[in-house]
């Protein structure tokens, strides 16, 4: 059984069950025994308590958090940093990832879906931005739907910050939403680096769910090799030719080809769907 269940933490949070388990981290749910509030709590685990790399990335994520206040970006209340424990009390979303919400909808999820969840994604990146936070790991898994059908963002643990030395990162932390300059140490990472990842989840949703280049005769790892050495990215195969330029441009190689800010991306959108007259009022219904 785990040796936290059961436990308080300070005193005031009550851990209750595991519910994530990642490379560096345990997540739990728990009570704010003040306050009454559901809470998750990310634990770092204590065989990386002497990682110096990963210590930094663990305070790197409560950093990035603590300073960031927005709708659509999982919320921070506590970050507590010693020799023996080092754990963030977080919003417990009672949802879903957008990657658990892909899977049960087949890969497919409809305009409206699709622009209420890019917008709402593309505004809190605005807001990490404007913070100067780049969140380098946007992808599926680390987008949350909750109950009431809003998307949160969460899980900035390889954010980088503007006044950190470091930020570069081993590839095995890189995902397949991961831009191609994230890949080379001489790559410069600035907010175009999100935006990519953010196309390259749209592209996905109108590619039947498929990665750029994936196939029955292509792996994922050399899928994603072709993509990240400057291959022209078919066009979706779902896509008529106006959202299909939209995506493109976000995912292009070049950063300086891609939209430059969240708010270029969100504006496009929004522009195709006023031009295409695309109903944009239905809300994601909750889970």
């Amino acid at each position: 059984m785990d040796n936290l269940i059961g436990k308080r933490l300070d005193g005031r949070y009550s851990i209750e069950s595991l519910v994530g388990v990642g490379g560096m981290a345990n997540v739990y749910r728990g009570t704010d025994l003040k306050t009454g509030n559901q809470i998750a709590v990310k634990v770092l685990k204590d065989e990386f308590l002497d990682n110096e790399e990963l210590v930094r990335r663990f305070k790197n994520e409560s950093k990035a958090i603590s300073i960031l206040s927005h709708p659509n970006i999982v919320k921070v209340y506590d970050v507590s940093v010693t020799d023996k424990l080092q754990y963030i009390v977080m919003e417990y979303v009672d949802g879903i990832t957008l990657k658990e919400y892909l899977k049960q909808r087949g890969g497919a999820l409809t305009w409206k879906e699709t622009v209420h969840f890019a917008t709402q994604i593309l505004s809190a990146l605005q807001h990490a931005h404007s913070k100067g936070i780049i969140h380098r790991d946007v992808k599926p898994s680390n987008i949350y739907l909750n109950a009431q059908g809003h998307f949160l963002l969460g899980d900035l643990g390889i954010a980088k910050i503007d006044d950190l030395k470091y930020c570069t990162m081993p590839e095995s932390m890189l995902s397949s939403y991961s831009a191609p300059e994230l890949f080379s140490l001489l790559g410069t990472i600035e907010p175009t680096t999100d935006i990519y990842s953010v196309g390259l989840i749209l592209y996905r949703i109108f590619n039947g769910n498929h990665a750029p280049f994936e196939d029955e005769n292509t792996s994922a790892k050399a899928a994603d090799r072709r993509r990240v050495t400057g291959e022209a990215l078919p066009v979706p195969m779902y896509a008529d030719y106006e959202i299909s330029e939209i995506i493109l441009k976000a995912c292009a190689f070049q950063p300086a080809d891609r939209y430059q800010s969240p708010q270029e991306l969100k504006d496009a959108l929004v522009e195709y769907m006023k031009r295409n007259q695309v109903d944009d009022t239905l809300i994601v219904p909750p889970i």
